[in-house]
């Protein structure tokens, strides 16, 4: 395709599962690797110069820990990702796929209930792993047992279930090993800002643009006030809540909205904004402002990226993508067993044993999720 020339489609469905395929393998090894040694310090929920800083160091004298360091940096950033295809699936589904109006309540009480057979699958099986208490000890070469404590705490089993658990201001301390299960709730309130505020199907007025960009202007001029007002612990507790995916969501929900009307560089352009967008997330942890606004160079090298893979690598990434929820569930639980810290092993063996044992259970988990669906 020249480029310039216009076309129907932003992604293909194909390039839509490629792309959460990366996003998920960036969540997966970042979730492990920012907790072994020589990582780097993320600039997730709070903006720290001196962790850039740091990342900037391991670039100009690269170690062996480089690659997990990456990793460990900017391995958050498929969130956004995942938010970005979480808008435009929305718009492609519920406003350019259907006919019929959707009806508030039901879009939100099905979308609580698939956010919450997730949660169940992953709460079950956390639950009898960390019960019987074993995990892998590399130095033995055996599982050894170790039962948790956590469990005794069981307001976490109603606050995840009922999505209310990023508004509990304690949250960081209390869950903090629970890692990633904070994205439910997120991902809820995702589904109801689209529903309540950016879903509309008159494409041709003007709302249909301007209420995405107002949301993702105001989220972002809260985050600034909450930092001005020297409020950084707010601004971490924002960024557990919507506020934090509301500039990828709005970019997911115009892309949609308007792809048809958008020209396609060609091959060379989008290797250079791959290259340009590269380059530009790790500078842009230097100020605040530019920090708030990184998600936009994450998707834009993101969507390039994967419309530049050729057929098999989009379809094994494609794949991953497939998996992509059952990873996202069961990467902690991986996580729990195979990894504790004083573990002397190499940090890539590691990885890799840990990426590929999330990879294999995920992959069994929807095979039977599926059939069990099918059976109904």
């Amino acid at each position: 395709m020249e480029a310039g020339e216009r076309h129907s489609e932003l992604l293909t469905r194909a390039q839509c599962r490629a792309l959460r395929g990366i996003a998920i393998v960036m969540i997966v090894v970042h979730n492990v690797a920012r907790h072994m040694p020589g990582n780097i310090d993320v600039n997730e929920y709070s903006l720290d110069i001196n962790n850039t800083r740091a990342f900037f160091a391991a670039l100009s004298h690269p170690g062996y820990e480089l690659v997990q360091q990456l990793f460990s940096f900017l391995g958050h950033y498929g969130v956004p990702l995942f938010v970005f295809l979480t808008g435009y699936g929305l718009v492609k589904k519920y406003e350019l796929g259907s006919t019929a109006e959707v009806k508030r309540w039901p879009f939100i009480r099905e979308h609580y209930f698939k956010l919450l057979t997730l949660i169940f699958i992953g709460m079950m099986t956390l639950f009898a792993v960390s019960a019987l208490g074993y995990v892998y000890n590399f130095a033995s070469g055996g599982f050894e047992f170790r039962p948790r404590h956590w469990l005794l705490n069981t307001m976490w089993w109603p606050e995840q279930a009922s999505m209310i658990v990023n508004f509990v201001s304690n949250k960081m301390s209390r869950f903090a090993y629970m890692g990633p299960y904070w994205y439910f709730g997120f991902a809820f309130q995702l589904y109801v800002l689209y529903r309540l505020v950016l879903y509309t199907r008159r494409h041709g007025t003007r709302w249909a643009w301007l209420v995405p960009m107002a949301v993702a202007v105001l989220s972002h001029a809260a985050m600034l006030l909450a930092w001005w007002a020297g409020e950084k612990r707010f601004i971490s507790y924002l960024r557990y809540n919507a506020l934090m995916g509301a500039l990828p969501l709005a970019m997911g929900v115009l892309a949609a909205r308007y792809e048809r009307v958008l020209p396609l560089p060609g091959a060379w352009w989008r290797a250079a904004v791959v290259a340009v967008c590269a380059a530009a997330v790790p500078l842009m942890n230097f100020e605040l402002n530019l920090w708030l606004l990184s998600p936009i160079a994450v998707v834009a090298g993101g969507v390039a990226a994967v419309t530049l893979c050729g057929r098999r690598v989009t379809a094994a990434l494609a794949w991953l993508g497939d998996v992509s929820a059952m990873m996202f569930v069961l990467h902690p639980i991986v996580r729990h067993v195979f990894y504790r810290p004083g573990h002397h092993i190499d940090v890539y063996l590691l990885l890799g044993i840990y990426l590929a044992a999330t990879v294999a259970l995920a992959a069994l988990y929807q095979h039977v999720y599926t059939k069990c669906r099918r059976s109904r």
